[in-house]
């Protein structure tokens, strides 16, 4: 039986990962029959460093991994979506604004600010889509547009892993859709945050898997 647990020990300790042991949280909920994949915020203004949401490292090297990942989607016959901000006023972006500091600042709404990088520009077929709040599943067409493709897995990435990512796979698992998260796919701000959220989401809502396993199952299909 595979070790669910071992991978988190250096980051959480034995005390602790026992909880989860004791409860059987992290089993494996594998892969779906038809997958789509959904590309999280990863637009300029949270990869240049330029933008008041862009911060580190993590969120290059995601952009720079979403790349092969995408090219091999698409290979597969995989569907892939791109979700994005669309806060275009006030009332869009709504109780944001009082939370989130640097929201309403102009510099984040522009065309330039929207764009995305060259290694994951969308390509004919994608399908790209606006969302007002964290979750890509929140008053928008997502889960209608995986209903009617019949899509019953799927795998997740983006930015950021604490924030974004986090609010689709919770709504897509409370959806009841299968989903896998490519672990350098995904980028934070905070590396802290990166993998405890990894780790939290691997534990209760999606099995968190290196990029070349994904890879491998994709060539596969």
């Amino acid at each position: 039986m595979e070790d669910i647990y071992s991978r988190w020990i250096p980051l959480m300790g034995e005390e602790e990962i026992e909880g989860y042991r004791k409860f059987g949280l992290g089993r494996r909920v594998g892969w779906g029959e038809k997958l789509a994949l959904l590309v999280v915020d990863m637009n300029n203004i949270y990869v240049d460093d330029k933008y008041s949401a862009a911060h580190g490292t993590l969120v290059k090297e995601a952009v720079a991994n979403t790349g092969k990942l995408v090219k091999a989607c698409r290979a597969a016959g995989v569907q892939v979506f791109y979700v994005v901000p669309g806060r275009e006023n006030l009332a869009l972006i709504g109780m944001q604004a009082e939370k989130w500091g640097t929201i309403t600042d102009p510099s984040l709404h522009t065309a330039e600010g929207a764009k995305f990088p060259a290694a994951i520009e969308p390509q004919e077929g994608d399908i790209v889509f606006k969302k007002a709040k964290s979750s890509a599943f929140f008053e928008t067409p997502f889960r209608s547009m995986l209903q009617h493709l019949k899509i019953d897995g799927l795998i997740i990435c983006g930015i950021s892993t604490s924030g974004c990512v986090r609010a689709a796979v919770m709504d897509a698992f409370y959806c009841n859709y299968r989903i896998v998260i490519p672990e350098q796919c995904c980028g934070d701000r905070s590396p802290k945050a990166h993998e405890f959220n990894l780790f939290d989401m691997d534990m209760k809502y999606g099995d968190v898997m290196d990029l070349d396993e994904v890879l491998e199952h994709l060539a596969s299909l």
